[in-house]
């Protein structure tokens, strides 16, 4: 990997242990950072959502509002079919699904609401 010759095993890949730390770690590293971009933004969505529902338990919200904070569409933790065929969104504690083009209904889930939902 550093360029030196590997001499020993046929299927020896690295010349030393510092070659081959020095390319486990890299590969690693790489790993690390994308699951830490996912991380940051599903913390962030979770944070938007618990300051949409603070102290009430659902809320109804307008798709650009949480557009305007940030709120990424695209990353949830779970997706949950219900009885009446909704699709329902998780992000940790809080989901929401949308109601049409504009408005979505945001509450903090527990698993005795799907039908509510």
């Amino acid at each position: 990997m550093c360029g030196r010759p590997v001499s020993g095993r046929v299927d020896k890949k690295f010349c030393d242990d510092h070659c081959r730390s020095n390319f486990n770690n890299k590969a690693r590293s790489r790993a690390a950072a994308e699951i830490r971009l996912v991380n940051s933004i599903l913390r962030h969505n979770r944070r938007v959502l618990n300051s949409m529902v603070m102290d009430d338990d659902e809320t109804y919200a307008l798709r650009s509002s949480m557009d305007e904070r940030g709120f990424n569409f695209n990353f949830y933790t779970q997706q949950q079919t219900l009885d009446d065929g909704n699709i329902v969104m998780l992000c940790y504690d809080y989901a929401w699904r949308h109601i049409d083009e504009i408005r979505v209904k945001v509450m903090r889930w527990r698993t005795e609401l799907t039908e509510a939902f």
